[in-house]
């Protein structure tokens, strides 16, 4: 997945920076200065500099020329202003270029509504505004082809941490949304969740009986040879096995979490060296040998689960995914 995230008039800031890192996939970040950072220390300063000397005009000739460098297609994410510049190019843009658009609060798609946008276009209004009734323009709106409008319960600039009206379950739900299961769809088919090393709770538990038995010397008790616990002859065996699961935790899926636990595979560097979203864009998988490495514990599943993906698309697939172990199939 390739984003261009296209700023509101705060521009590009490490916020934005930061949202794009949280998308699978590649981003690029188009703002109306162009990267140059603004350090506005009020939203009235950002949106007289922006009104005074850039405008919405010229945010879109930057946008556009930013869309036609790109090498494929990518999914617009507009903010604001950004958001209204990625609706007026939403009608001209070619499906080669751009896959989707998603617009969110931008308040100006009003004076724009004869646009008729020719790629999916996901339109996500705040609750309300002061200049006009959201309410009035989503209903003209929602009849569109390619359109699909979204009314919040959020206040203008939920998504922005920059802003008075920023909201953080807001953020992390419409973060989710975007992504549409496929941030947590690893390269290979697997679906991160269903992995028990996925977020455990052993993992701490471990660490914690690590640390009392490091405290009470007990690898010293063990040690001696006594008819009293004669069973702890085993114990630097357990302690292996003990370390192994306090070290066994992954926090962040896999494309997010730079591969397994944060350890690539050859699949992965496989998908980033072509470019891949993941496997099920290649016509090679029934006899690539990549993934042996999972068979012994996973068995067909990734392979059945990139079958499915092709067959559903990476954002609707999730639902009729294989059993993750092979103890767990039939």
């Amino acid at each position: 997945m390739r984003n261009i995230l296209v700023s509101d008039i705060f521009g590009k800031t490490p916020d934005v920076t930061e949202l794009g890192n949280e998308l699978p996939g590649t981003f690029e970040i188009v703002d109306p200065y162009c990267g140059l950072f603004m350090e506005f220390k009020e939203e009235s300063a950002a949106y007289q500099y922006f009104t005074e000397n850039i405008g919405l005009d010229r945010y879109c000739e930057i946008l556009s020329k930013k869309i036609d460098e790109s090498p494929g297609p990518v999914t617009l994410i507009g903010f604001s202003a950004g958001a209204s510049a990625a609706w007026r190019l939403s009608e001209t843009v070619s499906p080669d270029k751009v896959r989707r658009v998603v617009c969110f609060y931008g308040s100006q798609i009003r004076n724009w509504r004869a646009i008729n946008p020719v790629v999916p276009t996901d339109l996500v209004f705040a609750r309300e505004e002061p200049s006009f009734s959201v309410a009035e323009l989503a209903e003209a709106l929602s009849s569109k082809k390619n359109v699909r409008v979204h009314r919040s319960q959020y206040l203008h600039g939920f998504m922005n941490p920059a802003s008075l009206n920023f909201h953080e379950a807001a953020y992390a739900s419409y973060i989710h949304w975007l992504t549409g299961g496929l941030a947590e769809t690893a390269y290979c088919g697997i679906y991160c969740p269903d992995c028990i090393r996925y977020h455990n709770r052993f993992e701490a538990h471990a660490q914690h009986l690590k640390e009392e038995l490091e405290k009470v010397a007990f690898h010293k008790y063990a040690a001696v040879d006594s008819p009293f616990g004669a069973s702890f002859s085993h114990y630097n065996e357990f302690s292996e096995v003990l370390d192994a699961l306090a070290e066994s935790g992954c926090k962040k899926p896999c494309r997010v979490g730079g591969g397994c636990s944060g350890t690539p595979c050859k699949i992965m560097e496989c998908c980033l060296s072509r470019k891949y979203e993941g496997c099920w864009e290649c016509d090679e998988v029934d006899a690539c040998d990549k993934f042996d490495l999972l068979e012994p514990r996973c068995g067909e599943m990734p392979k059945k689960n990139i079958r499915t993906i092709k067959q559903h698309g990476p954002q609707d697939w999730i639902a009729f995914r294989e059993p993750f172990y092979i103890w767990q199939q039939k």
